[in-house]
This record gives C-alpha cells, structure tokens and sequence, in this order.
C-alpha cells in the first residue's frame, strides 16, 4: 500500500498475438507491453476501486490517486490518461520512444517464439 492506495495489475507483459480481454483501446504493435515496460491498473482506495471509467476524470480523483499520477510523472512514468488516445489504465516508462534500439532488442528477445 502506497497512500493508503492499493494498486491492482489488470495486466503487464503480453505476448504478441495475445489477444487483450475487455481493452480500453485498441492495442498499438509498439506497445510497451510486448517488452515488459508497461502495466494496466486498477487502484484501490478506501473502499472503492477505480477503474478506467473512474480513473480517466483526473479532476474528480481522491487526491492520494492524484498524488500517485503526479509522483509517477515526477518518476518519467507516463499516465495513460495523458496521452493523445486516453488510456487511465495505463503506465509506462516510454521506452519505444526514449530507446527505439533497446525496444526492438527487447522484442526480439521476448517474442521471438
């Protein structure tokens, strides 16, 4: 627990040709996911849980989720809910686009079967 928050993975590395259950988006073929870089939250917080229908009104979040987001901010983790196509959900540290090379390396690696 984290701010009294509880942080509940609804997903984190996927394969490939895994198809996504109950997606918020369409997946992208670059996702962070396929390399191990991203997860998808729900967060538990005095009682209530939020989901992505919950977490995409920043504006009416409890503020110890909205302290969460800005700590992950801080930490140059990316809040789904900031990117051009919404996704609350999600979380990712970028890496597709901060180091394309070890992205790909990463690929290769882990969806070479």
């Amino acid at each position: 627990l984290m701010n009294d928050l509880k942080i509940v993975v609804q997903q984190s590395f996927r394969k490939a040709n895994e198809e996504v259950e109950n997606a918020i988006v369409v997946p992208v073929k670059t996702s962070n996911h396929l390399v191990g870089h991203a997860i998808d939250i729900n967060i538990e917080y005095d009682g209530k849980l939020y989901n992505s229908k919950l977490l995409k009104n920043y504006e009416l979040l409890p503020e110890r989720i909205k302290i969460f987001i800005i700590g992950c901010r801080i930490s140059k983790i990316r809040w789904g809910g900031d990117l051009k196509i919404s996704d609350s959900v999600h979380f990712d540290d970028n890496l597709y686009e901060i180091d394309r090379k070890k992205y790909e390396e990463l690929l290769r690696l882990f969806q070479s079967n």
